[in-house]
């Protein structure tokens, strides 16, 4: 961590973070240590210490350090849904504003050609704007996982309240 550049003080706080992890988990190999038991753990220290975003933080930047760098293997601590992971992937790759994002639709998106048509954006015009493969990627296993999960849902109803549903 010196030869990284990180301070004195930032690499006490990662192995005190670390530490604690560790001791928490007192019978887990910390080669071991899950992105499930993470999120609990610092679920934990949020209702008990009644910790804040900054501590949070500190263990995610911490545990994010010793997985990449340590374990050499990726970090990924799972925030949200596919869908929200959709939406962010597709409003920072896309670089439209809040309001023309709202206003996007599924048609709107042409995958054939990679961009996005924005209807009625600054100065009411419309636009094309760039659309990223891996955004692309998220948003139909977003739309995947929607349509999975109603098949699901509807399984085992009569067939005249599926209809009605879907009209």
């Amino acid at each position: 961590m010196t030869v990284g550049g990180y301070s004195v003080r930032s690499i006490g706080n990662y192995v005190r973070e670390m530490r604690f992890i560790f001791e928490y988990y007192p019978d887990t190999d910390p080669a071991a240590l899950t992105a499930e038991q993470i999120e609990q753990y610092i679920c934990y220290i949020k209702e008990v210490f009644n910790s804040g975003h900054d501590k949070c933080r500190m263990v995610a930047s911490s545990v994010s350090f010793y997985f990449k760098n340590v374990l050499k293997r990726p970090y990924d601590l799972h925030t949200g849904s596919i869908k929200q992971k959709a939406i962010v992937q597709l409003f920072y790759s896309s670089g439209v504003r809040l309001e023309e994002f709202s206003r996007i639709r599924i048609a709107d998106i042409d995958s054939r050609n990679m961009r996005i048509k924005v209807v009625q954006g600054k100065g009411k015009k419309d636009r094309y704007t760039l659309l990223s493969v891996h955004a692309l990627t998220t948003l139909c296993e977003s739309i995947f996982a929607s349509i999975v999960l109603s098949l699901i849902c509807l399984k085992g109803r009569p067939k005249a309240r599926v209809c009605i549903a879907g009209a």
